[in-house]
């Protein structure tokens, strides 16, 4: 156990922190095949404040790995913006896993791409590598390892489609958000082959270079981590 239980399960629905004097309520719990979405209301006992907060929990990552597929991931990632958690008049958002560099790297990694790639217009104008040695300025070590990089650019990827309008996409999207509770599947595909990689000769050395979006285009390429929000 990596984590302590800090939100009180459904059958004990409170959960009572004497040192800080605050209570924790499950208001609502709605458990999806790969994560769940939980309403609390966390209350201070000695002010009588109280304040909502929506928890949403992806429960089928593994510590150091990657999710089977980028689609499940990009969906809950668009699940959490549509319920206008990431919005700034909510903030401050806490995203975290277990040690707060690996899943939670992927997470804020991925967000940000996208939302810049949104904001431009334009996929190929997002250096994602670039993206991520800016963001470990303010946490060290973000994304731990290979597979969780390369799942990055993949979702990075599959998400900008998204955003550029391809309808396949968007159809495998729209049946994704009409999962309800039926448990996951026992064998699913493994991820896509990475981008193909190109060689060139820079100072000497020959470099190797995944081409992500060629010409303008996006490549036509078929993360447990829980983020809070807490309203003002």
């Amino acid at each position: 156990i990596k984590c302590a239980q800090y939100w009180p399960r459904k059958e004990e629905k409170e959960m009572f922190f004497e040192d800080t004097n605050l209570k924790l309520t499950l208001i609502s719990e709605d458990i999806k095949s790969y994560y769940t979405v939980r309403q609390l209301e966390l209350e201070n006992l000695t002010t009588q404040e109280t304040r909502e907060i929506l928890h949403f929990h992806y429960t089928t990552w593994p510590d150091f790995g990657v999710p089977e597929s980028p689609a499940s991931f990009l969906n809950f990632l668009f699940k959490v913006r549509e319920s206008g958690s990431l919005n700034p008049e909510h903030g401050p958002v806490v995203v975290h896993c277990s040690a707060g560099i690996g899943r939670s790297g992927t997470f804020c990694l991925v967000d940000t791409c996208l939302l810049l790639m949104d904001k431009r217009k334009d996929p190929s104008s997002v250096e994602v590598k670039q993206v991520l040695l800016e963001m470990r300025k303010y946490r060290m070590g973000l994304i731990q390892t290979a597979d969780q990089l390369r799942f990055s650019y993949l979702a990075v990827i599959e998400g900008a489609k998204f955003i550029m309008g391809d309808a396949s996409v968007q159809e495998q999207w729209k049946e994704l958000s009409n999962e309800d509770l039926d448990p996951p599947p026992e064998h699913t595909p493994p991820p896509p082959r990475p981008p193909k990689r190109t060689s060139e000769m820079h100072n000497g050395r020959m470099h190797e270079h995944a081409e992500f979006f060629p010409k303008h285009q996006v490549v036509e390429e078929e993360i447990s981590c829980s983020v809070s929000t807490a309203e003002e």
